[in-house]
């Protein structure tokens, strides 16, 4: 796919190709939001991952999911931050406790 060049070049390459442009639009526009949200807030963590990021050490501590912790997320959540918590401190977690 070239570059359209002139007016009427955009205008068949857009009839042609909406869905690539409209892809390549709204792939822009999420960009744009995750760098201006980064940049005004660069390491912000929401309520939801702090807990996931506990559950996940707590369970590498021995607990039990539904058991010793509790919420209504599917187990996967609990799997998935289990296995970022079990590298040595320093590499994906924050504290070195």
């Amino acid at each position: 796919m070239r570059a359209p060049r002139t007016r009427e070049q955009l205008r068949t390459s857009l009839a042609e190709d909406w869905r690539l442009w409209l892809l390549g639009g709204a792939l822009f526009v999420v960009c744009l939001g995750t760098a201006y949200k980064f940049a005004k807030e660069p390491l912000f963590i929401s309520m939801d991952s702090a807990l996931f990021q506990h559950a996940g050490w707590y369970i590498t501590q021995g607990a039990m999911p539904y058991t010793d912790i509790w919420d209504i997320k599917p187990p996967l959540i609990y799997g998935v931050t289990t296995l970022l918590a079990l590298p040595p401190a320093g590499i994906w977690s924050s504290s070195t406790c």
